[in-house]
């Protein structure tokens, strides 16, 4: 088991630094978009112009084949170490005494721990190195330049994180309050399942069959109409971090950008195109980081389904 965890954690330095070489190749991109337009273009320099656009079109080649690279290694090693967890976890069960067979379901728990094990394991390499590198230092770094070509812009992008954030944090609360019901209201629903079998003697003595039925289908028709509820709650927190403020800042940078150009502050058209290509590597950073927070409560969500 050391012996894993010391191949997990190197892995894991090695993940978040091919991730960070991923992300500086994308910020390539946009500056060169915006040199181009702004100087190349305008002086005809048709040697630098045509550099330029081999750099455009060849970067995002290289960061897809990256990224191939990246999934089929951390893939690969999930899995490997995933198994081979699996394989001593099975190890330990199977040295135990009949009488540990007897009033635990061996196979059910094998299944469980592989299953935990390989998303623990792809949180760690994948997930976690997507979120710290997007979350502080790409993000950093965009907003450093975002500041550096115009400080009016750059702070804009500032209010992006509270904009998307507060709002979640309050939906998800409301949602957290609805899934607490749906687990009482389940609590209460097998407790009266249990009370019908235990006393069936007596229930079927009474004809009671259909109420207690009639009770149960109740309580199922009650936790539909909050599942209901959740789901509409989660979807719009994806749409409003995803569709909403995605949108609607980069209106707002367009808008503002457009301003500074018509009345000359120091603006380019050039410097706009770069600024909304970078915004737009941001807000999908961030709305990744709003993303993996979502679905690790959705899983949340289907453990207290099942």
């Amino acid at each position: 088991m050391e012996k894993i965890k010391s191949d997990l954690k190197k892995l894991q330095i090695i993940t978040y630094f091919i991730y960070l070489i991923m992300q500086f190749v994308t910020l390539v991109p946009p500056y060169f978009m915006g040199v181009v337009i702004d100087d190349y273009i305008p002086n005809k320099k048709i040697s630098s112009i045509v550099v330029g656009i081999i750099l455009f079109v060849s970067i995002p080649l290289v960061t897809v084949i990256l990224q191939t690279g990246y999934n089929y290694f951390t893939v690969k090693f999930v899995r490997k170490k995933g198994n081979e967890i699996a394989i001593q976890i099975m190890e330990k069960i199977v040295y135990k005494e009949v009488s540990f067979f007897d009033s635990n379901n061996s196979m059910e728990l094998l299944s469980y721990s592989g299953r935990e094990t390989v998303g623990y394991i792809n949180f760690v390499l994948i997930e976690l190195s997507r979120l710290y590198v997007c979350c502080s230092i790409s993000a950093i770094i965009i907003i450093g330049i975002s500041l550096l070509i115009n400080p009016i812009i750059g702070l804009i992008q500032l209010l992006y994180i509270p904009f998307v954030v507060f709002p979640v944090r309050f939906i998800m609360r409301s949602v957290s309050k609805e899934v607490k019901e749906v687990v009482d209201r389940n609590a209460v629903i097998n407790q009266k399942k249990g009370d019908t079998f235990q006393a069936i003697e007596f229930v079927k003595l009474n004809r009671l069959e259909n109420q207690r039925i009639q009770d149960v289908a109740i309580e199922n028709n009650a936790i539909n109409k909050l599942w209901g509820k959740i789901a509409a709650l989660d979807n719009l927190s994806d749409l409003w971090s995803n569709g909403f403020a995605t949108e609607l800042f980069t209106g707002i940078t367009f808008a503002v950008g457009t301003l500074l150009i018509l009345l000359a502050m120091g603006l380019h058209v050039g410097q706009l195109i770069s600024i909304l290509s970078y915004c737009a590597l941001y807000y999908s950073h961030m709305n990744l980081v709003v993303k993996t927070w979502l679905n690790h409560f959705s899983c949340g969500m289907s453990k207290v389904d099942n």
